[in-house]
């Protein structure tokens, strides 16, 4: 892995240099090992492995891509060893559709499932670089806001225009599938849930290593629309 070219000057190099124990790194050997069955597999690598920019600004999207990439292949990895399914493609749009999804797999129960990918962490984004102080803490939001960011229009208190949740932009990529990955347990209520058909429920209120870090994560796989 660390013979990969630019490996050193990315954020997964960083990430891997301040904790040798990265609980990302599974998934990320798992699609180094099969990324030849998918054609657009090296799109995905490229956001991995881009180099850290000095500017602060140009950091946080080059951070938001790495998240965002980081997200697609935990994905992938959850895919075919938790739910028994087949990664068929990846970025590759619905037959029919004019965007593409993250994930094209194929399961035995359910067939061919177009999959959108969003990882809540990878909303981040700050006024220091990145790497300021070697730690991006990320601080978990309340079940209100994680109902807004995944299900309901909400008008943000930042710049006053109107935020869409992600079943709607999975659902304008004719996504079946909105795989998000939360920073919050469901504590407070199980509403939150009602919301969406949960198609792998086995998966709700499992505490997991993060992928990202240390903390404790949870997956929630919904039927987008």
């Amino acid at each position: 892995m660390n013979s990969l070219n630019g490996f050193n000057e990315s954020f997964l190099g960083h990430s891997v240099r301040d904790n040798p124990n990265y609980g990302f790194i599974p998934h990320f050997e798992f699609f180094l090992e099969n990324k030849h069955r998918w054609n657009n597999a090296t799109r995905v690598l490229n956001r991995i492995l881009a180099p850290v920019p000095t500017d602060p600004t140009v950091a946080w999207e080059t951070w938001r891509q790495f998240r965002s990439a980081q997200a697609e292949i935990t994905s992938i990895f959850l895919v075919e060893s938790s739910f028994q399914g087949s990664v068929e493609e990846l970025e590759v749009a619905k037959p029919g559709a004019t965007k593409s999804c993250d994930i094209c797999a194929r399961f035995p129960t359910k067939g061919q499932v177009y999959i959108e990918v969003k990882a809540q962490s990878g909303q981040q984004h700050g006024d220091k670089h990145p790497l300021h102080d070697g730690t991006i803490g990320f601080t978990p939001q309340a079940e209100d806001d994680l109902r807004s960011w995944l299900f309901e229009p909400k008008i943000s208190s930042k710049t006053g225009k109107p935020m869409k949740p992600y079943c709607c932009h999975a659902a304008e990529k004719s996504a079946d599938v909105l795989l998000a990955m939360t920073d919050i347990f469901f504590e407070q209520s199980k509403d939150l849930l009602s919301l969406g058909r949960v198609l792998f429920p086995d998966c709700i209120g499992e505490t997991r290593k993060s992928t990202f870090g240390e903390a404790s994560r949870q997956l929630v796989v919904v039927e987008a629309g």
